[in-house]
């Protein structure tokens, strides 16, 4: 297909999934790199391997994380093999420091902030039109959370706490958005909602229906229960009005790389309200850009602030707008990118 197509480099999505593909080949290529490959899957010895291979056997090999500049696309590493990797780009330190535990490297490091594609202009989303469309009371008060439903991403670590807030605020909810990536994770989650604890009862699968029973495209196949809704994929234009009539952007996270939907939250001046492990701890400054959590209780608190302390949210909000502006712009991203690449042809 390569020689057929006269294709003169190849971009890989993800770093284990497509270099173990690309090992070998004798074209260059750049590696596109998201948090599960540097979070997870360094932790398993065969996947490590493939991904070490990927690097380290090829001349040249490319990674960070630029939506702005092209068009979303996760990328961590930036490296030419002669002798050794001749540089790394990345979007924070942390991850530069993860990927230093598992693979040698003594070349220099480039620095490129993620940056996000949200227009100034995006018209507002109206909160009773998008709530009623969720079958929610129209002045419900929303919290989205969008992750893909697996272990690291941890959903199901705010769900009995929300359920309480719910009896003492029947007006407030969670709402789950994303795809099911993991079957254990999806059910798991689904009987959480339900508050189903008996492993006999029977819950709605919904990572996988059988041909016969999907349902129609109109039927959106959601889990609903106290306080707490999970919604399958939506498009980035409906995420993007949750996002904007909601009380607050989450993350639940084990492990982050640099969250897209948190930057994007602060990019739409909604409080972004995010566990506290690396990745998050890079991005946002407790109570001057957003909150950091580190237990279900905190996070409870701190959305219970938000709910009740409009004008201190709206400080934080407009810190979190020009935090972005001043560190997190598509043309830093951009010249960042630009000089690796320079750098990289200059050396070729």
């Amino acid at each position: 297909f390569i020689k057929s197509n006269s294709i003169d480099a190849v971009l890989g999505v993800h770093l284990y999934r497509a270099g173990r593909l690309l090992i070998g080949l004798k074209l260059p290529y750049s590696m596109v790199i998201g948090g599960t490959d540097v979070n997870v899957f360094v932790d398993e010895a065969d996947k490590l391997h493939s991904m070490q291979l990927a690097v380290i056997t090829h001349p040249m090999a490319f990674s960070a994380y630029c939506p702005g500049a092209l068009v979303r696309l996760r990328i961590l590493i930036l490296s030419r093999q002669v002798d050794g990797a001749s540089g790394i780009l990345s979007f924070n330190r942390e991850m530069i420091a993860r990927f230093r535990k598992v693979m040698s490297f003594s070349g220099p490091v480039f620095i490129m902030p993620q940056a996000h594609d949200i227009s100034d202009s995006r018209p507002p989303a109206d909160n009773a039109t998008v709530c009623e469309g969720l079958g929610l009371p129209s002045d419900s008060a929303v919290f989205v959370l969008p992750c893909g439903i697996r272990s690291v991403k941890d959903p199901l670590f705010l769900v009995n706490a929300f359920r309480e807030l719910h009896q003492r605020r029947p007006k407030v909810w969670l709402l789950i958005v994303g795809p099911p990536l993991d079957q254990k994770c999806m059910t798991d989650l689904a009987r959480a909602i339900q508050g189903v604890s008996d492993p006999s009862q029977d819950v709605v699968d919904h990572t996988e229906p059988p041909a016969a029973k999907k349902p129609k495209a109109e039927d959106p196949m959601k889990v609903t229960g106290s306080g707490v809704m999970y919604l399958p994929p939506v498009s980035h234009d409906k995420l993007l009005d949750l996002m904007t009539v909601s009380q607050g952007v989450l993350n639940s996270s084990e492990a982050e790389g640099m969250c897209l939907s948190l930057l994007e939250g602060m990019a739409l001046k909604v409080p972004v309200v995010a566990r506290a492990v690396p990745g998050n701890l890079e991005l946002i400054r407790h109570r001057e850009t957003g909150f950091l959590y580190s237990s279900a209780r905190e996070c409870i608190q701190y959305l219970e602030e938000v709910l009740s302390a409009r004008e201190m949210v709206k400080t934080i909000t407009d810190r979190a707008t020009v935090y972005l502006k001043e560190h997190h712009s598509a043309e830093t991203e951009f010249r960042v990118l630009a000089q690796a690449l320079g750098d990289l042809v200059t050396e070729s």
